[in-house]
């Protein structure tokens, strides 16, 4: 099958629907579906083709004005199965095998189903507000969070469905803990992409505070940090993972070069020492920290939009 779009809307009543690359209408469209952004997820697996598109794939998409998760069959209108909650859920995420379907609410609440017989396998109050965001490592390993508390924390995925420490921590009200938990924001997380592999993970966030932040898992470190002329509402990485493109709420979207930033920040901390005091030192050698030429340049963007880029 083709690559095709998924067009979803929190304020239009027709629904959510399919198109191609040339424009073209794919199927009918999903009637009765409103999704708020990080709504929406793709479920795939091992099994499909390249993870989308046979009839074994899933498209989950949580409902903005009712406490319902529908999930839909690619090209079948009717809603194929769904999750009831007590809230509405404000992001969604599957992981890469198409095993898990988490949740994150309004109220700051993270739920976990298994997507196979959709059962509901643990719930907690993993933030203090709303979940504006949330995905799966590559490997299935942890499920990262982000939310409007300007918290991002990563949850061990065996630990939440195991089996026994759920039925030991329902005797004993003990609530799950994050395995990593950090503060990069003073103002709400809007978007979040993931970086690295199992064994080196990193997790760059971008918040209407104007920053967009890296915070390395492995360290448990913030490794990097950078603040942008405008708030921030979304970002995606490039494939080799060294330019990170961020679209703001004025509709300008920012091009921050990863490389560049860290040899900014090598060139800011950078000191050499020698041996003895020689009168007349080697030319562009400094024995004090050199200071980054580039600090206050224009960032790279680019603008076309009138509205927020989200």
């Amino acid at each position: 099958m083709d690559e095709v779009l998924i067009l979803t809307s929190s304020k239009d009543t027709s629904g959510m629907m399919m198109v191609d690359m040339n424009g073209s209408a794919v199927g009918p469209a999903f009637k009765q579906c409103l999704t708020d952004q990080g709504g929406l997820a793709l479920v795939g697996g091992d099994s499909s083709f390249a993870g989308r598109g046979e009839c074994v794939d899933y498209i989950v998409a949580a409902q903005s004005r009712k406490p319902v998760v529908n999930l839909y069959c690619f090209g079948k209108p009717q809603v194929h199965m769904q999750f009831h909650l007590q809230e509405i859920v404000s992001a969604v995420a599957a992981d890469p095998s198409g095993t898990f379907l988490a949740a994150g609410s309004r109220s700051g609440r993270l739920y976990v189903w298994n997507i196979s017989d959709g059962i509901l396998l643990r719930t907690w109050q993993a933030h203090f507000r709303a979940v504006t965001t949330l995905s799966f490592t590559s490997d299935s390993t942890f499920v990262v969070t982000a939310s409007e508390d300007g918290m991002g924390r990563l949850w061990d995925v065996a630990m939440v469905v195991d089996a026994k420490f759920r039925s030991t921590a329902q005797h004993t009200n003990k609530s799950i803990q994050p395995f990593r938990s950090w503060s990069s924001h003073t103002l709400p997380v809007r978007g979040m992409a993931l970086a690295g592999f199992a064994s080196s993970i990193r997790v760059l966030t971008c918040s209407q505070d104007r920053t967009v932040a890296m915070f390395d898992a492995q360290s448990n470190s913030r490794c990097f940090r950078k603040s942008l002329p405008h708030s921030l509402e979304c970002l995606t990485l490039n494939r080799l993972e060294d330019t990170v493109y961020c679209g703001s709420s004025s509709g300008v979207i920012f091009i921050v070069n990863m490389s560049l930033a860290a040899l900014e920040l090598s060139a800011a901390h950078a000191e050499v020492s020698t041996i003895g005091t020689p009168k007349h030192a080697p030319m562009g050698l400094k024995t004090e920290p050199t200071q980054s030429k580039s600090s206050g340049t224009p960032v790279p963007s680019l603008e076309g939009h009138k509205r927020a880029v989200t």
